[in-house]
C-alpha cells in the first residue's frame, strides 16, 4: 500500500486490465515488433500513470488544498512518458503515433476534469474513459506492425466493446448493492441488457460470418454469461475485491481468445 501511494501507482483492477488487455491484444495481434512495442508499453505505462498525481492535484487545487508531491510526481511522469517515446519518432519514424497520443492526452485531461470535479460516475464519461483506454490496442498494433492497418482499428473495436460491457456490469452491480430507487435500478439494468443482447447478437453473426469470428464469441462468453445471470437474477451485496479479481480473470480469458480470433483471421487471408 505505501509502495503505491508513494509511487502514484493507480489502486483500479478495472482501469489496469482496461490499459493492458488493449496493449496486449494489440502487439499480440500484430506479431513481431520487438524494441519498437518495448518503447510503446513503456511510454503508454508512465502516460496511464500519470492520471493519478494529476488527478490528485486538480482536486487539490480546486478545493485550495495542494497534495504534496502531486505535481512534482505528473511532471515525472510525463517526462518518463515522453522519453520512452521519443525512439519511436527518431529512431523508427512511426509518426503515426502523434496523433493518437494527443487523442490519448485529450482524453486524459477531460478524464481528469470529470474527476477532479466529481462528475466521473457518469456512464458518458466512463464510456469516453474506456474509449481512451482502449487507445492503447491500436497504437500497440501499429508499434508492431510498423504501419496502419485496419486491423489495428479492429482491436479497438473489439477491445472497446468488451470493456463497455463491463461499464454496464458494474454500474448494475453497484446499484443492486446500494438499494438503489427502484425506476434508476431499472434504468440500469434495461440498459445493461440491451447492450450484451446486441453484443450477442454481433459475435453471433461474426462467429458464422468470420473465420475467426468463433475465437471471438468465446472471448466474450464469461462476460456475457455474468451480465446476463446478473440482469435476471440481482444481488443485494457486493464484494469489490471479488468482483474485480473476477474481471481481470474474464479480461485475461478474452486476451487469449481475442488473439486466436486475430490469428484465425489472418490464416485465413489468401
Amino acid at each position: 500500500m505505501r509502495i503505491r501511494k508513494r509511487l502514484w501507482l493507480p489502486k483500479e483492477h478495472g482501469a489496469w486490465a482496461m490499459f493492458a488487455v488493449p496493449l496486449g491484444l494489440g502487439a499480440l495481434s500484430a506479431g513481431g515488433g520487438g524494441w519498437r512495442v518495448l518503447w510503446l508499453a513503456l511510454a503508454a505505462l508512465f502516460f496511464f500513470t500519470a492520471r493519478e498525481p494529476l488527478l490528485a492535484w486538480w482536486r487539490g487545487r480546486l478545493r485550495g488544498r495542494p497534495v504534496g508531491g502531486a505535481f512534482t510526481a505528473l511532471e515525472i511522469y510525463l517526462a518518463l512518458a515522453a522519453l520512452s517515446g521519443l525512439p519511436l519518432l527518431v529512431v523508427h519514424r512511426l509518426w503515426g503515433m502523434v496523433p493518437i497520443g494527443l487523442a490519448a492526452a485529450g482524453l486524459l485531461i477531460w478524464n481528469a476534469r470529470q474527476a477532479a470535479r466529481r462528475e466521473e460516475r457518469t456512464l458518458a464519461t466512463e464510456m469516453i474513459g474506456v474509449a481512451g483506454l482502449t487507445l492503447a490496442g491500436p497504437a500497440a498494433h501499429y508499434a508492431a506492425a510498423g504501419r496502419w492497418t485496419v486491423e489495428a482499428w479492429a482491436v479497438w473495436a473489439v477491445s472497446a466493446s468488451y470493456f463497455l460491457g463491463r461499464v454496464f456490469y458494474v454500474r448494475l452491480r453497484v446499484l443492486d448493492a446500494r438499494g438503489k430507487r427502484r425506476p434508476q435500478k431499472q434504468t440500469v439494468r434495461r440498459r445493461c441488457a440491451a447492450y450484451h443482447a446486441a453484443l450477442a447478437v454481433a459475435l453471433g453473426a461474426c462467429a458464422v460470418s468470420s473465420p475467426g469470428g468463433f475465437w471471438f464469441l468465446l472471448g466474450y462468453i464469461p462476460a456475457l454469461w455474468r451480465a446476463g445471470w446478473h440482469v435476471v437474477r440481482p444481488a443485494r451485496e457486493l464484494a469489490l475485491v471479488r468482483v474485480g479479481v473476477q474481471e481481470v480473470a474474464y479480461s485475461l480469458w478474452f486476451l487469449v481468445f481475442a488473439v486466436a480470433g486475430f490469428a484465425a483471421t489472418a490464416a485465413a487471408r489468401p
